[in-house]
């Protein structure tokens, strides 16, 4: 487990649990797409091979984890596996992608022009354990887009191919 001063040890199964229920990180299941709110902080996605649905073997665990930085939130993707090497020799695609939609017909609400906002971003998916954070890719969300308060998360779109 990644969280400070906290030594659990377990299968993937286990871990989702973990950090669900001792840190209340949003842990969520995936198939090959999703659309996740993600909260500042560690996220976890729990990936599900359609090809072998019933073998826990074949899932992978994905953290996300969003920071705040100067010019906005940065997401930073691993999928965790305990043999890093082998599942690394996998090539897998991250692909993250996130829309803002307009707000109003007409792009003006009170006198201020809103905007829309597209983005995506894919990249070879690092994998490595948790003490290994080299082999991510960071997918970085602009102030403009999310504001300094938002406190409700930003809703992305990943996909694991």
């Amino acid at each position: 487990c990644p969280g400070e001063r906290c030594g659990f040890v377990g299968s993937t199964a286990a871990l989702v649990d973990h950090f669900a229920a001792a840190h209340r990180w949003p842990c969520a299941w995936a198939s090959e797409a999703v659309s996740v709110l993600l909260r500042d902080g560690l996220n976890f996605l729990r990936v599900v091979d359609l090809r072998r649905p019933g073998d826990a073997s074949h899932h992978r665990l994905v953290m996300l984890n969003v920071t705040r930085e100067a010019l906005g939130r940065a997401i930073s993707v691993l999928c965790i596996h305990p043999l890093a090497a082998a599942a690394a020799a996998k090539t897998m695609q991250c692909e993250l992608e996130l829309f803002v939609p307009l707000n109003g017909d007409d792009g003006v609400d009170g006198g201020q022009l809103r905007r829309r906002h597209y983005q995506k971003s894919e990249s070879p998916l690092g994998c490595g354990d948790l003490a290994d954070h080299k082999t991510t890719f960071t997918f970085v969300v602009p102030r403009c887009v999310v504001g300094d308060d938002d406190e409700g998360g930003i809703r992305i779109r990943v996909r694991i191919i």
